[in-house]
């Protein structure tokens, strides 16, 4: 068994490659959670965390669209 180094950082990437890239869709879905949780202690920057993925989904969305795929992300 390898031994883990401690984690200090974790970078998510929301911008979608393809209308059904799952890297992005989960980045996507860590940062909902984030700012689901800090919601009570930092209002200002969870809205800015939501206001990025309403984006990034509206580009998946349009992506999926576009190209007349059924996007599900």
């Amino acid at each position: 068994m390898t031994s883990l180094q401690p984690l200090k950082y974790f970078v998510c990437k929301p911008r979608s490659k393809t209308p059904t890239d799952k890297h992005a869709f989960a980045s996507r879905m860590a940062m909902e959670t984030y700012a689901r949780v800090i919601q009570e202690t930092d209002e200002e920057f969870a809205g800015q965390i939501m206001a990025r993925v309403d984006h990034e989904k509206e580009l998946v969305h349009w992506m999926g669209t576009k190209d007349g795929c059924d996007s599900r992300f």
